[in-house]
């Protein structure tokens, strides 16, 4: 939809395409009004929302919304994505919800991270959410975050926090209901992963591995001695 333009649709307004190869968008810009009850994405549909305001709700299920506007409420399973991006720089942003929004089964989010260190939604990706953000993945259909990225700045002896949602309360989460894909993570690591909830926050936390204290090696250098020992004992005896 071009600056200025308003399109009207009664009831809901579906997005997707049921043609393998072929995709459906509907991309809403600043100072362009879509009137519609709802808007559904479905396989192989994206919505963008470009410095634009869609006040109704938005179900996404086999499809995409992206963008760094705002929509009034969002439901996502079925492997529906939720992608914040900035559409002319084509980098990290923050997609902001007004009310509620619900993770369901199978829903994704698509986290790009440009800076290990810096702010959410300049450095990496955010979902901000009015009211109340729920969870109802399982373990056997979890919600996945993909994370993409290979920020300069990261360091894999240091240990991060990246907020990537906010919201006024969270429910139903589980972190065992939560997949991490790192497919897309070009940065070498050899600590862990892992996405937990803090009151209305929901994080990712990379937690470096345990580096030895020089205490500790002189430890085992002593242990592997006083063992060289007793063997050398042994065979003399």
């Amino acid at each position: 939809m071009a600056d200025g333009a308003i399109w009207h649709v009664n009831g809901t307004l579906t997005v997707g395409s049921s043609t393998s190869g072929t995709t459906a968008r509907l991309s809403i810009f600043n100072h362009s009004k879509l009137d519609a009850a709802a808007v559904s994405v479905t396989q192989r549909g994206v919505l963008q929302i470009t410095d634009a305001v869609y006040a109704g709700a938005v179900t996404v299920s086999g499809g995409r919304i992206t963008g760094n506007g705002t929509v009034g409420s969002l439901s996502v399973s079925g492997g529906g994505m939720v992608d914040p991006k900035d559409f002319f720089t084509r980098s990290v942003a923050a997609l902001n919800v007004t009310g509620d929004v619900e993770m369901g089964a199978g829903s994704v989010f698509q986290f790009d991270i440009t800076a290990a260190t810096g702010t959410a939604g300049t450095d990496w990706d955010l979902l901000t959410v009015g009211n109340q953000l729920t969870f109802s993945s399982t373990t056997g259909d979890p919600f996945t975050l993909q994370l993409l990225g290979s920020p300069g700045d990261f360091d894999p002896d240091q240990s991060y926090r990246w907020d990537f949602i906010t919201a006024n309360t969270v429910v139903g989460f589980d972190g065992d209901a939560v997949a991490i894909d790192l497919t897309g993570f070009y940065n070498s690591y050899t600590g862990v992963f892992s996405v937990i909830q803090d009151d209305g926050t929901i994080t990712l936390v990379y937690t470096a591995a345990a580096i030895p204290e020089p205490a500790t090696y002189a430890e085992l250098f002593g242990l592997v001695v006083l063992g060289f020992a007793f063997w050398r004992r042994k065979e003399n005896a």
